[in-house]
């Protein structure tokens, strides 16, 4: 029985999993077997992504159910101890899973994340700590309530840990991952911090987190369907809105002077 469970939602990603999951084929810790759900794709996804090869990597199909659905059945599916997970046009590190997996031990924490390289569309790099943490407890949820520090092709967890929590929601369409990590946070469940770079996230302009809108209107939802308190995260945002504006006004002092 495999120690890793990969799970990777797929949907009309032709162009991009078997890049992925060449990313999990490389991986130094060998000891994984890989799900790819596809969810009712019109293209060839499933067939590139059997294509790969590599008898680790099973692909189950359904009818289109959306990413929560498509997440969830590969936790069913699965049988490794952990669960890692990588959206259809991410890319990992050669060691990403053997440096996680050495984390956990040492810390004898529940799930293990770390930052992401961006790359594709235009965008902006995000900076992270350079020293590994440990979010849990109230100040865990007290530092998820006004962002979402867990990148979702990032994680790595316990599967125990995620079957307890009773997985993602389907019903949530945008920033379903937040849920889930802030409800395991609830159950008690340790995510510590991985501070290399081993998870590559694409950028693509018209992917759901694109739209910062929706997900800053989702995420209000989420913390109140859990009870939780919302004003660390509109003061984010009104602190974001504020460094915007005095950025615009600094450059029009620069170009009027």
């Amino acid at each position: 029985m495999p120690a890793v469970s990969v799970v990777i939602p797929l949907y009309n990603a032709e162009r991009f999993i078997a890049e992925t999951l060449r990313s999990v084929v490389d991986q130094t810790f060998e000891d994984w077997e890989a799900i790819v759900v596809d969810d009712g794709s019109t293209d060839d996804s499933a067939r590139v992504a059997r294509g790969v090869g590599d008898r680790r990597i099973r692909v189950v199909q359904q009818a289109n159910a959306g990413v929560s659905s498509a997440r969830n059945r590969g936790i069913e599916e699965s049988v490794g101890e952990w669960i890692a997970f990588i959206d259809a046009d991410d890319l990992w590190s050669t060691e990403k899973l053997e440096s996680q997996l050495k984390l956990l031990g040492r810390s004898a924490a529940d799930a293990a994340f770390g930052p992401v390289e961006l790359f594709g569309a235009p965008h902006q790099q995000k900076q992270y700590p350079r020293e590994s943490y440990v979010l849990a407890g109230a100040d865990g949820i007290r530092r998820m309530l006004s962002r979402n520090h867990i990148a979702q092709s990032s994680v790595v967890a316990r599967r125990k840990s995620l079957r307890r929590s009773e997985g993602y929601r389907p019903e949530i369409a945008v920033a379903e991952d937040y849920d889930l990590w802030l409800r395991m946070l609830l159950s008690g469940d340790r995510f510590v911090y991985d501070p290399a770079a081993l998870t590559r996230y694409r950028v693509v302009s018209a992917g759901l987190s694109a739209n910062k809108a929706r997900m800053r209107a989702s995420q209000r939802l989420i913390l109140r369907q859990l009870r939780l308190p919302t004003w660390q995260l509109e003061l984010r945002r009104h602190l974001k809105l504020a460094e915007l504006w005095l950025s615009q006004l600094r450059h029009q002092r620069r170009t009027s002077s």
